[in-house]
């Protein structure tokens, strides 16, 4: 696996074959178009033999290694979600780990799925599935810079102030990325900073509750399965949907009352409604 630009390893993160589904609106992710992602053309694949590997892949991505490497990865990003600048940096080797795991577990799933299906075949397709996100990726991060400059344009010439260059020596900040995931709110009213703070380590810590995890993990297999299905068909299961999701939410603030017991359940609520807030105004 090609790991060839900074934090490519946190813009994976969310790519359809590796994200959770924390999402409110889980149905509609990007998750369950990921027919979109896989690559309609491999080097050194013949057609009939990346036919056969497109369709092993909606088994393959479903088989408990690559569940269990996906989950893993996915604990990661949302530690990375809160961690300081400096602990984000010295995350790097964690995610680069963690991707050449779910690389390989990939690879032996296809394997699994179809038998006749060789390593290196399997290796070639992981590979081009990587770059055909990594692009991806770097589009979005293009055009997202291109709107902000446009926007930035627009309010200096509103204004009359002229827009000042980015300064090159400027502590560059790891991206922060909201697919199915979602940011702390930097205040909230009537909530203290510290209770704030406190909010933050217990979150922090929950990520590693029994509990939690469980219902991380049936969200998880839910968009899993519906990854190939119809746009009818995920819409029929709405409902499941929707119980899963409250089921994280509940099992969040559970975790978080008992890292933190200071932290009042009104406080707890309030935080965690202006998070899906947030994460609504960022879709």
């Amino acid at each position: 696996m090609r790991l060839t630009y900074p934090c490519l390893w946190v813009l994976l993160a969310f790519s359809p074959l590796s994200q959770g589904a924390d999402s409110a609106e889980a149905p509609a992710t990007p998750a369950n178009r990921s027919g979109n992602y896989l690559p309609n053309k491999v080097e050194g694949l013949s057609t009939e033999d990346l036919t056969k590997i497109r369709r092993a892949a909606v088994k393959a991505v479903q088989d408990d290694t690559f569940v269990a490497a996906r989950q893993h990865l996915q604990e990661l990003r949302s530690q990375f979600e809160f961690a300081s600048a400096d602990d984000k940096k010295g995350m790097k080797n964690d995610f680069e780990s963690a991707f050449e795991k779910m690389h390989q577990a990939l690879v032996a799933s296809l394997v699994k799925a179809d038998t006749s299906i060789t390593k290196e075949q399997a290796d070639k397709f992981a590979d081009a599935l990587e770059d055909k996100i990594r692009n991806r990726a770097k589009a979005t991060a293009t055009t997202a810079n291109s709107k902000l400059k446009t926007e930035s344009e627009k309010t200096a010439s509103t204004t009359d102030t002229p827009v000042k260059p980015r300064d090159p020596s400027a502590t560059k900040q790891a991206p922060t990325i909201n697919r199915g995931g979602f940011a702390l709110p930097e205040s909230v009213e009537g909530v203290s900073a510290e209770d704030l703070a406190k909010y933050r380590t217990a979150l922090l810590k929950s990520f590693r509750d029994p509990e939690l995890q469980a219902a991380r993990q049936h969200m998880q297999e839910l968009t899993q399965r519906t990854q190939f299905y119809t746009p009818q068909e995920r819409n029929d299961m709405r409902g499941e949907f929707e119980a899963a999701i409250d089921a994280v939410r509940q099992k969040t603030k559970s975790a978080i009352a008992k890292n933190d017991p200071t932290l009042a359940p009104e406080v707890i609520t309030k935080i965690g409604e202006a998070i899906e807030a947030k994460m609504r105004t960022r879709k």
